[in-house]
């Protein structure tokens, strides 16, 4: 849910989730598909979107679970009055796997000074928080940036050059080696 997990419907008991990403990343999304397979009724579909932030067309791959009771949980975690928020406790969820996922849907590429997460989606408050649960879970030092694109601002959590040693130690078992590039493996 940190990540670019999308809802697809949420009906009196159960929830389904989407999944999807750049076609680019196709091998990323068919990792996943893999490990919901028995979850879906359908496979992966491509799609051409138009994406406003770029002013852009390309296409994206994504597939759609049932909606079942057990996806219920996660999002009652996340979400309030159909709204996705940051639990005030975080921490108890965050893992190096959820960090891995996480990395792979919102991360930037590693640059000499570090590496990004995309939290746009989030309050600033959400996004201080999980920036304080990153620091205070894993020992990171990362910092809450503000950016800006297109005339809106938001905020993006910064992993320090420092931190990758640890960062990779973290995450690189669990990364689909088609996202070893973001953390610069």
């Amino acid at each position: 849910m940190l990540g670019d997990l999308g809802i697809s419907g949420v009906l009196k008991d159960s929830v389904a989730f989407k999944f999807e990403q750049s076609s680019i990343h196709g091998l990323y999304i068919m990792h996943l598909f893999s490990l919901f397979f028995d979850y879906c009724t359908g496979f992966p579909r491509i799609f051409e979107r138009h994406d406003p932030r770029y002013d852009k067309t390309d296409y994206s791959i994504y597939f759609l679970t049932m909606a079942l009771p057990c996806f219920m949980s996660v999002y009652n975690i996340f979400f309030v009055e159909g709204v996705k928020r940051i639990p005030l406790n975080i921490v108890e969820y965050l893992t190096d796997v959820v960090l891995a996922y996480w990395i792979s849907d919102d991360g930037g590429k590693i640059t000499d000074a570090g590496l990004i997460l995309n939290t746009s989606g989030f309050s600033k408050p959400e996004v201080e928080l999980l920036s304080a649960a990153l620091n205070s879970k894993f020992g990171f030092s990362t910092v809450v940036y503000t950016k800006r694109s297109k005339g809106r601002s938001y905020w993006i959590i910064y992993i320090p050059k420092g931190n990758l040693p640890l960062l990779r130690s973290l995450v690189l078992p669990h990364l689909h080696s088609s996202m070893h590039y973001k953390v610069g493996a």
